[in-house]
């Protein structure tokens, strides 16, 4: 009789708490967008029908009381911590530009000096050391030059995925990882990059320094970037880039080496993006440090999501107007 008034007891509680789950429980908040579906009977049909990967999980009332156990277990210093490393790599990454272009003998701008321009007019060919006349020197400049300029953009993508590990089951691993694939992706772009810079500096197209001998070469990069503003291979790119939340939701994966898999992914859609920007150093020359600061400023404004979408065009106009007017001085000499 015992027995039976226990067992009795065990399934109304259960059965309450079930019912009092569903109803509590029944709109989970995701980041800005509130989805309305029962948590607890969702199936992976349901998350293709939302549009979701389905390895993405969605919180609910028991995986909400988990998310916020795991949030207490990762202590705000060790948060801090990587958020600071993060920036202070950026910061050493500028610095390490700097002197760069003060031992070339560089200004701000990008002007050689006496000695610069002794540098910028030197033979590649000549039987002597020229850092920027060998490959393992320029992917190191250019390595340096894809953390300073393109980490900031991957702030944006980092935030979000920040908010993840609270609200849904991304990890701090995982957050390493999307800024390691990420990362490798530009680490890849620099050689190929800079691959290119000797095949121009040996063809005969850009000096030493690397900026365009001819200013028609010059005038036609800014408008060949300027058009690409307007295609659509730009645009899709250019909508994962600067909304990381719809990524996420439909490339979900978990734990480091999910993160470093969706970082890879970020990374090329980026890459897709914003290439242009990292060849117009060609133009002024890759040591010009207000060249990377205005093109690193302008792709930060371009993810955002805010207002990307709205300067990307009027972006493409300027590039355009800005190419006419260099080339035309190659013409008028």
């Amino acid at each position: 009789m015992r027995c039976h008034t226990s067992q009795g007891v065990s399934k109304h509680e259960k059965g309450a708490n079930k019912r009092n789950e569903k109803a509590v429980h029944q709109k989970c908040s995701f980041q800005n967008i509130n989805i309305v579906t029962d948590a607890l009977t969702i199936g992976k049909s349901g998350f293709h029908d939302l549009g979701l990967s389905a390895n993405f999980r969605l919180p609910h009332p028991i995986c909400s009381v988990r998310n916020a156990d795991q949030g207490e277990d990762m202590t705000h210093a060790i948060r801090t911590s990587l958020w600071l490393g993060f920036f202070g790599f950026i910061l050493w990454s500028w610095w390490w530009l700097y002197s760069m272009a003060v031992r070339m003998d560089v200004d701000l701008i990008g002007r050689p000096g006496p000695m610069g321009q002794r540098m910028a007019a030197m033979d590649p060919r000549m039987d002597m050391v020229m850092p920027m006349a060998e490959f393992s020197p320029l992917f190191l400049m250019w390595g340096v030059m894809m953390a300073a300029m393109m980490l900031p953009t991957l702030v944006p993508t980092l935030t979000t995925y920040d908010n993840l590990i609270r609200s849904a089951d991304g990890t701090r691993a995982g957050w390493l990882g999307v800024l390691l694939g990420y990362f490798i992706v530009w680490v890849g772009f620099a050689g190929l990059i800079a691959a290119v810079q000797l095949a121009l500096l040996f063809g005969g197209v850009i000096d030493m320094l690397g900026i365009a001998k001819n200013p028609l070469v010059g005038g036609g990069l800014l408008i060949v970037v300027g058009l690409f503003q307007f295609t659509r291979t730009k645009e899709l790119c250019h909508g994962v880039c600067h909304a990381p939340m719809t990524y996420f939701l439909g490339n979900w994966r978990t734990g480091f080496a999910g993160g470093l898999r969706m970082g890879l992914g970020l990374g090329a859609f980026c890459v897709g993006c914003c290439w242009g920007f990292m060849a117009l150093g060609f133009v002024g020359g890759v040591m010009s440090l207000l060249w990377m600061g205005l093109a690193t400023l302008f792709m930060v404004l371009e993810k955002l999501p805010q207002i990307g979408h709205v300067i990307m065009k009027p972006a493409g106009v300027i590039l355009i107007m800005g190419g006419v007017v260099w080339a035309a001085q190659g013409v008028g000499g």
